[in-house]
């Protein structure tokens, strides 16, 4: 896949930013090499693809063929079962490689997780909190309790349960962003489509599409007072400060 993106770019003359990092567990096949490797070995392993160029083939092996495409910032997973010894393994390499590269954690919330337990933890070891990027917090929490605490620790909240009608409508989404907004928190805001095959046109036809944010979600928005300033800060002023 890495690359495929390389490709693209080159053909698109558009700049795609790619993570290096790791996902929840389960994703992963049982003699996958992330179970076995130390925090130093995974350390190095995304050092390496922050500073030097991604590795092509790490779905199988570790450290293979390299190319010289960087990747930009490290993606994590907060699964639910929270910071078990594998996870915490895998965050303090995390960790480790953004602090040595400069470069930000975005991290996956899902559902039932602790991510004020992982704020502490990262913060602790020399993360600054706005260095760190939580995503899902609008469909994972239950209510905006804990997505306040991450941003009064000056962290970014990426909100991206946008066509995802199986957790809430559109118009919850836009007074998410409404109400943290109206709290003061508008330069913390990105937003996104959290885009699988499902959602995508090209594998089905009825799916919202990658211009679903564009065409349908942003008028949403605007009409619960979102201004064009505001909007221009989620998709682009916020996204520079928190990646860059």
């Amino acid at each position: 896949m890495t690359e495929e993106l390389v490709r693209i770019s080159e053909k698109s003359k558009v700049h795609i930013l790619a993570s290096t990092g790791f996902h929840k567990l389960c994703f992963y096949y049982g003699d996958h090499w992330i179970f076995s490797r130390s925090q130093d070995e995974l350390a190095d392993f995304f050092i390496r693809e922050l500073t030097e160029g991604m590795f092509t083939d790490a779905d199988t092996i570790f450290a293979g063929k390299q190319i010289r495409a960087k990747a930009g910032f490290v993606k994590t997973a907060l699964d639910s079962c929270n910071l078990t010894p594998d996870y915490q393994r895998l965050f303090l390499a995390a960790a480790d490689a953004a602090i040595f590269a400069g470069r930000s954690v975005m991290i996956h919330v899902e559902k039932d997780s602790d991510p004020l337990k992982l704020l502490d933890l990262l913060t602790r070891i020399g993360i600054a909190p706005t260095r760190l990027i939580f995503c899902h917090t609008d469909r994972a929490c239950p209510n905006l309790d804990i997505p306040l605490e991450l941003l009064r620790a000056g962290a970014f909240l990426e909100l991206d349960t946008i066509g995802r009608f199986k957790y809430h409508d559109d118009l919850t989404e836009a007074s998410i962003f409404q109400d943290l907004v109206e709290k003061g928190y508008e330069d913390q805001l990105l937003f996104s489509l959290d885009t699988t095959r499902a959602r995508l046109r090209s594998y089905t036809p009825n799916a919202v599409g990658l211009d679903y944010l564009l065409l349908v979600f942003l008028e949403q928005l605007r009409g619960f007072g979102i201004t064009s300033e505001q909007i221009s800060k989620f998709s682009h002023e916020n996204v520079l400060r928190a990646l860059l």
